[in-house]
């Protein structure tokens, strides 16, 4: 009887032992969970901070500066149109030669030819027409060289345009007009038309110096104009 009494006590103080042992695992367990929801909790903190600070961090700049004052732009200036300044005109002719500190443009002769021949060559005109020959020098007195070119020369004959052409020969030893001229240096040339065997005037326009001095020279022949130059000697264009 004795040793059953005590075989029951030895159940129940285990029993105690089993159910206290349950206890502390629950709580236990408990206590974990109740950390990791925490740890849980403190991380879901951090990364909405992470988040909201990189959201800061991508917002564009024009965004961030919407609440300043916009910059304001200078007024446009407009340009005043350059001014179209008309050059001056001289006329020239036979009796009155031009001149300025740069140069001087003189009419030697004007002639007409029917034909100019050589022993190499023959310079014929177009039926009904004949070869109008302007002789003239040109002195250079500044510091440049200058290029008398044929594309600034206009002419008209009879009020009708004509272009100027060349001819193989050289009337009174003369060469064309359309050369260069090195500063300080003079010459002598030749500029021809065709024109009609009944031709009444002839006008002349050069503006090659029109952009550097401003000026434009004109000239206006009729046949009472016509005169013959002198044989052309190198030395006097030196």
């Amino acid at each position: 009887m004795k040793k059953i009494l005590n075989l029951a006590a030895l159940a129940i103080i285990l029993s105690i032992n089993i159910l206290g042992c349950g206890k502390t695992e629950n709580i236990t367990s408990s206590s974990s969970n109740t950390g990791a929801d925490e740890n849980i909790s403190i991380n879901s903190n951090n990364n909405d901070n992470l988040d909201n600070d990189n959201l800061d961090k991508n917002i564009p700049d024009n965004n961030k500066n919407n609440n300043r004052t916009p910059n304001t732009q200078p007024p446009e200036t407009t340009l005043a149109p350059e001014e179209n300044i008309e050059p001056k005109i001289f006329n020239i002719s036979v009796d009155k030669p031009y001149s300025d500190i740069n140069k001087a443009v003189t009419i030697l002769g004007l002639k007409e030819y029917k034909k100019l021949e050589s022993s190499k060559y023959t310079d014929i005109p177009k039926n009904g027409k004949k070869f109008l020959v302007l002789f003239l020098s040109i002195r250079n007195d500044s510091h440049e060289d200058y290029y008398i070119n044929y594309k600034y020369l206009s002419a008209k004959v009879n009020g009708k345009k004509v272009e100027n052409t060349f001819l193989v020969n050289e009337p009174k030893n003369y060469t064309s007009i359309f050369n260069h001229i090195e500063p300080g240096k003079s010459m002598a040339g030749f500029i021809v038309w065709e024109v009609p065997a009944n031709w009444e005037k002839l006008e002349i326009v050069y503006d090659g110096w029109k952009d550097i001095d401003n000026i434009s020279l004109k000239a206006q022949f009729t046949p009472n104009d016509l005169s013959s130059p002198l044989i052309y000697n190198p030395n006097d264009y030196l």
